[in-house]
Parts: structure tokens; sequence; C-alpha cells
């Protein structure tokens, strides 16, 4: 209140209607936001209530991102006390998030309403708004001017201390789930920060991806046991994907175990001197209020997927794909020379219903990104896995850019299967309903160990002395240009992949080469891009969170770092894992 106006965040809005809490990129763009996710028909209406002190004229000013400028898909209208403010919103032109004036208006002292109207059902966003005396201010669309006047405007209340823990974990999908489970049964005072508001990662009710492993099409009887064995079991659905209730059945279990939903790792504080970069404390970011969290630790296990919290440490890190002759990989699956392409995420599972009548279907013009001559072979009317976004786009940079992507190839997609594919007619009666817009990312960085595990030692099966886990996944990367490969099914030249045997993951592999006191666990632990297409997925990323929580709690009450355990107490890890249920290849079980 007061000469600076009134600040309202479209997160808060007291009754949401059809929009949805958007809170996948508030590390890039600053806030949580509201979206309205309609496949080509408005949403419901999200309203609240605001009070003015001081009568008068103002100018109202929305924070909101044309997500296709070329085409403003994302439309909506501003209503004040049941008034339309101005024209549509979210069809600046521009890119990126601004600041739009929707128009002046005069408003009395006391309470009015405010809503936000959907034009187009096509994913419109507003993130804040800002009623100024319109004589006043005039907001700047950059993102540290609108992150200082946020912080004016909606103060946050001082970073709070949650206190001491022996272990904390970043990060809630299949790694993360494992390790804090296995260092709190280990008997250490564990934390599980995790920034959505569900756990499970990839495998959650989000975005249900299976806990697959190596025995899923590749090595039967080779399932992976132990926490995630135990984890599966929980799951009343019967079903390796969904374990959001079945990781809170299994968390309800131990004693030393806190959870922290909906808190994403933002900084990390580091201690001073010798030995240098070992991390004191993480700080978390609420990603609905902003407000912030500290949480010290002796030891700290990064299963964030992207290697979140080991960069703001300070952890070496790799980022793309490394030339075939740095490691010897198969030169007909890595590239010649390094560049920096990642795996594209993917949106999983639109939904559609079938009407007892043809439904016309019109790919929108924003939509229309499918190359000439596209042609694949699609098996039933489902989302395929190969529904990618070309991998030069970085889901880690532009995380928002990258999901409107994979909505697009939906739309379009969609589109083609209607009118175009050979399942038209079998199609012609079914209508798109629903599309995600949680994006299932496969890969970031992934940080840097006393060991890099390369493609070469899963071809060749290699059983390593500090083996802790394994895996049996093929090399599976995908086609670097996704959807913008004409006929290619997912797999390309130089990705399609590459059966590989049993073979062990070493316990170098699970902590940081220059940061003292750091493991990771799940998609950024030390192995190559190629690698990484084998070890990526959700049963083998709990088996390597279970070693690695169970090792961190060994360092954090014993004082010691995890490269010192893994030199002289490997055997005594291995025995533990064993003893927790996992099973290690070619190694005494029992």
């Amino acid at each position: 209140m007061g000469n600076r106006g009134i600040w309202i965040e479209a997160e808060d809005f007291g009754d949401k209607g059809a929009w949805v809490v958007e809170t996948q990129f508030t590390h890039l763009m600053g806030s949580a936001y509201l979206m309205a996710p309609g496949v080509g028909k408005p949403v419901g209406a999200a309203r609240t209530s605001f009070a003015v002190e001081d009568g008068g004229r103002y100018a109202l000013w929305l924070r909101t991102k044309d997500w296709v400028p070329e085409h403003h898909p994302g439309r909506f209208r501003v209503l004040v006390d049941g008034g339309r403010v101005g024209g549509e919103m979210g069809a600046s032109g521009k890119t990126g998030w601004v600041w739009e004036r929707a128009g002046a208006i005069d408003l009395g002292s006391g309470t009015h309403s405010l809503a936000l109207e959907d034009a187009s059902g096509a994913f419109a966003r507003c993130d804040a708004f800002w009623l100024v005396p319109e004589a006043g201010e005039r907001p700047v669309d950059e993102y540290g001017d609108t992150e200082r006047l946020r912080a004016q405007m909606a103060p946050q209340p001082p970073v709070r201390d949650a206190g001491g823990f022996d272990v904390v974990v970043a990060g809630a999908g299949p790694a993360g789930v494992c390790a804090a489970v296995a260092a709190a049964r280990a008997g250490a005072k564990t934390a599980l920060v995790q920034d959505r508001p569900v756990a499970g990662g990839n495998c959650s009710d989000e975005i249900g991806i299976r806990t697959d492993g190596a025995a899923t099409f590749h090595h039967p009887g080779w399932d992976e046991r132990g926490i995630v064995e135990e984890w599966n079991a929980l799951n009343e659905r019967r079903d390796r994907r969904f374990l959001f209730p079945a990781a809170m059945r299994l968390f309800a279990k131990e004693e030393n175990l806190t959870v922290a939903l909906g808190e994403r790792v933002v900084s990390a504080e580091a201690a001073q001197g010798v030995p240098s970069g070992r991390i004191l404390a993480a700080v978390s970011r609420n990603t609905l209020t902003g407000a912030r969290t500290r949480w010290g630790a002796a030891v700290f296990v990064d299963c964030t997927g992207d290697g979140t919290l080991g960069a703001l440490a300070g952890a070496e890190f790799r980022f793309g794909r490394e030339a075939a002759e740095e490691f010897g990989e198969p030169p007909d699956l890595a590239p010649a020379m390094a560049d920096r392409l990642t795996m594209s995420g993917c949106l999983t599972d639109y939904k559609w219903e079938m009407r007892d009548r043809p439904i016309r279907f019109e790919t929108p013009a924003w939509a229309d990104v499918l190359p000439e001559g596209f042609s694949r072979k699609p098996d039933g009317l489902g989302r395929p896995w190969w529904l990618e976004h070309p991998n030069d786009i970085d889901d880690l940079a532009h995380g928002e850019e990258a999901r409107d992507e994979l909505i697009r190839y939906v739309f379009a997609y969609w589109g083609w299967l209607k009118n175009m594919s050979p399942l038209a007619g079998e199609a012609a009666n079914a209508e798109l309903v629903s599309v995600p817009w949680i994006n299932g990312r496969r890969e970031s960085r992934r940080l840097v160990g006393d060991c890099i595990l390369s493609a070469c030692d899963l071809l060749s099966g290699r059983m390593f002395d500090d083996r802790v886990c394994y895996g049996g996944w093929g090399l599976d990367v995908h086609d670097p240009l996704g959807m913008k490969s004409p006929v290619s099914n997912g797999w390309g030249p130089g990705s399609r992949p590459r059966e590989v045997p049993i073979y062990s993951i070493p316990f170098r592999c699970l902590y940081s080469r220059n940061v003292p006191n750091l493991l990771m666990a799940g998609r950024c632990i030390s192995v190559t891009h190629l690698a990484l297409g084998s070890t990526r997925v959700g049963a083998t990323c709990a088996t390597e969170g279970q070693a690695a929580g169970t090792a961190a709690a060994m360092c954090a009450l014993g004082g010691t770092t995890p490269r010192e355990l893994g030199k002289t107490r490997i055997r005594e890890l291995q025995n533990r894992l064993i003893e927790g249920g996992m099973r290690l290849p070619a190694f005494p079980q029992g």
C-alpha cells in the first residue's frame, strides 16, 4: 500500500478456477505464476479480491508472457469489479516476461474484485499485478528490476534456520527418495528438500514415468532390489508409476527423516579455508511464497537431476556430449567433436476421449512446427516416447522455452495424427482433452567424481572393485533432432540404442571430485553423455540413491569424507547395501 500502490501475486488468488499454479521455473523468472492449460477452449476464470486504502485513479500493470510472440497464443483478459480493463493481455509481441499496461481505473477505498479470464485456451500466463497511482512509477521488464520491485512490494521474512542435520538430500526423484530413506535408516538425522509439491520426480504422479531398470526389456530377473522394491510394493495402484503416495508411506516409517516439499535449493554456503569448498548449508526458496530456509548439515547429497546443489557449491560438472575419442566410445554413437547437446525432456500422456461423431482438429498456427515430409509410425493414439524437442534447446538454462516447445509439438503431433497419419481414420472421433505441462527432463549437468563412467565400461560389463549398484538398460540417447527429424521414430543416425550386459557403477561416480562433503545420485552422477543413456532410468537411479544415502550417513556419523570412505571402508559400505536388500553383481552375497 502507500504511494507505491498495490501488489498482487497471481498465484495467491483465492479462487484459481481452472488456472493452475506453475512453479517449475521460479529460479529462472522469479516467481510462481498462474497458467491456463486449455486445449483450444478457454478455461474457467481465476478470481480474488484486494483492498484499497487510498482511493484514486490507478494504472493497472500485469507481468505476462507472450510465449509465441509471432502468434500470441496465450491471450487473456483482466476484470476489476466485473468490468474489463483494457484489451487482451499476453499478446505483447515481445520475447520473455514483460510488464503490460492494461489501462487506468478509478478505485474507491474498500474491497474490490479481480479476475483473469482466459481468451484463447492456449496456456495463457500471468505472474503479478501492480496497481500504482496513474502518475506514479512504471515497472521495468528486466529480471533484476522486477525482483527488486517484488522484494520491496512483497518483502520476505528473514531466512529461517531449519536446524542442524547430519545429511541433507536435495531432490526427491527415485534417487533422492531412496537416498534420504537410506541415510535415515543408517542413523543419520536427515532432511529431504524437494522443489516440487510431490516426491517421485519423473516417477511421480505429476509425470508418471515407470521405475524401469535393468530388467525392463533387457535383462529378465535383474530387477533392482532394496528400498526401491519396498517403495514399489507400497504403491496401492500396483504400477511402477504415480509413486508419490507410496513415497509418503515410505517416509512415515522414518523417525530420523524431515521432508520439505515445494522448496527449491537456490544457494549454497561454503566453508572458508581448508578444506576449501566444503558445504556448510543449502538455502532453499519456497516455490509458492518465496520464503527462504537454511539447511545445515555435515554431508550433502545432490539428487536434483540437474546437479543444482553441486553447481551452486562450485562442483565440477560436464554438460553435453563428449567426443568419441575422449573416452574411446563407439564413433557411431558418440560425435566426432564435443558439443552441448542434451537429451530432450518429454510431456507424458496427453489425454484424449472418443466421441460418437467425428471431431475436427486443425493444428493451431502457433503449433505448426513439424518439418516438411514428417512421417512416423505411431503405435496407437497415445503420446509416443519420442515426442521431443531438438537437443540444442537447453532444458536447464531455458527451461520454460524448452517446455513450451514440447507443448507445441503435442498439438502439432495430434494434428498430424488426426489428419495425415496412417491412423487418421481411427482417430476421427478422438478429441484431445488435456495436455500436460510438467517437463520430465532427461539430462543437464553431470557432476564429476573421481571416476567418469563411460560407454566402454558399460559395453564391457565392467565390474569395479568399489561397485555399489548396477545397470543394464541399453545405451539410449534418442535422436538429437527430436521431432525436427521427419522419419526417425525417435532414433536417428548415431542414436540407435545398443544393448549392454549387466555392468557395475563404482562408488567413485557418486561423490564430487572437488567438493569434499558432496555425494550425488540420479541423472547427475559422474558419467559421460552416452553412459547416461543407460544410468538415467528410474530404478537404476534409485539404487544409486540408496548407495549414496548409506554412504552419506556413514560419512556424517564417522566424521569422514566420501573419498576416504571409499578408500578405507568400501567393503563395509558394500556389505551394508547387501544387508539393506540390494544386490551387487559378481559380489559375494550374504
